[in-house]
C-alpha cells in the first residue's frame, strides 16, 4: 500500500500486537518516517470521532476496495 499510495508518512499503533507489526513495518519501509502511537479508550475515542466528521463532510474518502465488503 506504501508503494501504491506514497503516504508521506505512516503512523502505527504501538500497544499490543501493534509492536509486533511496527518492527515489522520499520524492517520493510525505510523511505518513509512511522510514527509509533500507544491506543488508548480516550484518544480512540478521539480518532473514531474525528474520521466520522472527516466522512461525512467528505474530507476524506476511503476507496472501493472488495476486502471491505462485510
Amino acid at each position: 500500500m506504501a508503494e501504491t499510495y506514497k503516504p508521506r508518512r505512516i503512523v502505527a499503533e504501538k500497544n499490543s500486537i501493534g509492536a509486533v507489526f511496527l518492527g515489522l513495518l520499520r524492517k520493510k519501509i525505510t523511505n518513509i518516517p512511522i510514527t509509533a502511537f500507544n491506543t488508548t479508550n480516550e484518544n480512540k475515542h478521539q480518532l473514531v470521532s474525528k474520521l466520522q466528521v472527516l466522512i461525512q463532510n467528505e474530507e476524506i474518502k476511503i476507496p472501493y476496495s472488495p476486502e471491505l465488503d462485510v
